[in-house]
């Protein structure tokens, strides 16, 4: 009898996260807007970080490639056993990038790109947090959510404010638009919202540079 009343708690559970934006609603629950936000971006950096190094690896596999031109031999050392290079068969990178170092140079760039959008996303997640105390006040909150162009309405729950946010990071992420995120950075600056050196650590550590 309990665990028929546990399963048709957990299958109600469900449906209303489901219902109510699933993961946004758990992370605004848990972390709050701001710790749910910059968890979101956070996520994401760490898949940028992977895709970025995987492409630097390739591009300079294929270079080291170039590089090592064929040798002309004799004639008569043409019927010599010479081993097979077993390069290509341990590396990923001829499949990954069948074009060649123009194919790994090309995503090279656009994960360097990727990752560079991501950590500055994250900065403008941090300055939005004007106090540092870990949240997002109303203030804040509607600053940070109006500085993106998307609509702020007080009524909603924290939940939906998450969700707009990080649907938000998502389009820009995907479209690599620099521009929405440095225009939201601009229009905080403005309102006197500051980089600090606690926000400074914050990026350090998710960016790599700091060991934490």
């Amino acid at each position: 009898m309990r665990k028929g009343f546990l399963k048709i708690l957990l299958i109600s559970v469900g449906g209303l996260l489901a219902w109510c934006g699933g993961t946004a609603l758990f992370a605004a629950a848990t972390f709050g807007v701001f710790g749910g936000f910059t968890h979101h971006i956070s996520e994401q950096i760490k898949k940028d970080k992977l895709e970025f190094a995987a492409a630097e690896t390739c591009t300079v596999w294929h270079y080291e490639k170039l590089k090592k031109k064929p040798i002309v031999r004799p004639e008569v050392e043409l019927i010599s056993f010479y081993p097979i290079d077993q390069d290509s068969e341990k590396s990923p990178c001829p499949m990954e990038y069948p074009d060649g170092i123009n194919g790994a140079r090309a995503a090279f760039g656009q994960m360097q790109a990727s990752l560079s959008l991501s950590l500055t996303f994250y900065q403008f997640a941090l300055v939005g947090d004007r106090n540092d105390d870990g949240e997002y006040d109303s203030v804040e909150l509607q600053d940070v959510i109006e500085s993106l162009g998307v609509s702020y309405l007080a009524q909603e729950e924290a939940f939906q404010h998450l969700a707009k946010l990080k649907g938000k990071f998502d389009v820009v992420h995907e479209t690599v638009e620099f521009s929405a995120l440095t225009d939201g950075m601009q229009a905080l600056f403005t309102k006197g919202y500051r980089l600090t050196p606690e926000d400074h650590d914050a990026l350090n550590k998710v960016s790599g540079a700091q060991q934490s």
